[in-house]
């Protein structure tokens, strides 16, 4: 499964993609980093953007977080997060 890494920006006033931070995707969520609440929103949010099921696979009590995508539709993953997050 591919992998890719994004910066997680936990109690956002304003959610969803914030194109970068020091080269990584940067994702703004509402929760809280608190019970995990923060991660499991930011998988969801993933999920829905990029068109493909989105699990944690690492960092899960940092805010940079390694992900991993079960499917990916036509495009590859790079041209995703290209097309969301921004160059």
């Amino acid at each position: 499964m591919p992998r890719f890494d994004v910066y997680v920006v936990p109690r956002s006033k304003r959610p969803g993609p914030d194109g970068r931070y020091d080269g990584v995707p940067r994702l703004r969520v509402t929760s809280p980093p608190a019970d995990g609440r923060a991660n499991s929103e930011a998988e969801r949010s993933l999920s829905e953007l990029l068109g493909g099921r989105v699990r944690l696979a690492g960092g899960g009590r940092s805010r940079r977080k390694t992900f991993e995508i079960e499917s990916l539709p036509s495009p590859t993953l790079e041209e995703i997060l290209r097309q969301v997050f921004g160059d």
